[in-house]
């Protein structure tokens, strides 16, 4: 399991504070409206933090929400809006609609730099899956090409053994195990 760079999180964790507190100051002092992005983003702001500390396996995932999250303005720690806006909702809640947050994405491509072996890891298990996941659904696909090709009578398994470099890994690798079993 990789792990990000502590030092980059907690900067980003901090920055971040540093953004929610003036923009807090300014919603007190009547200079900025808060939305109800502002809130959300004060509220798991806390909770990443907490995690953090409390839970750093946990919490080690915190910089990357967040960044997601502010990255489509579903989330913002700032009082100036500087985004390219998806979509407007109209309502009489302050509430910013969706976006594409400049900032934001400035900032994922820093945590990208300093962390490129753990957000890759992260994108490779949400969207592949984790290793134990691949090596699963490997296992299953030999076993099914074993059972598949186990069944074929000897004159048959030796043309397809023939042509194994036009099937599957996991297929070579069943086709090879009945080799070996037939041999013996």
């Amino acid at each position: 399991m990789l792990k990000p760079n502590k030092i980059v999180d907690i900067s980003f964790l901090i920055l971040f504070g540093i953004s929610a507190l003036i923009t807090i100051y300014q919603g007190i002092s009547n200079t900025f409206l808060l939305t109800i992005n502002n809130y959300l983003a004060f509220l798991l702001y806390a909770i990443m933090v907490g995690l953090k500390f409390y839970s750093p396996i946990k919490g080690k995932y915190g910089v990357l929400i967040l960044l997601g999250l502010s990255l489509v303005d579903i989330i913002n720690f700032s009082a100036v809006v500087i985004n390219a806006k998806i979509y407007h909702l109209d309502s009489g809640w302050s509430v910013n609609g969706l976006g594409f947050n400049i900032i934001a994405f400035i900032l994922l491509i820093v945590y990208y730099f300093f962390n490129t072996d753990f957000v890759l890891y992260i994108l490779r298990s949400l969207f592949v899956g984790s290793d134990k996941e691949l090596a699963d659904k490997k296992e299953k696909l030999v076993n099914f090409y074993y059972n598949k090709f186990r069944e074929e009578n000897n004159e048959n398994f030796d043309s397809i053994f023939k042509n194994i470099e036009t099937y599957p890994d996991e297929a070579q690798v069943a086709l090879k195990k009945i080799k070996i079993e037939r041999e013996v």
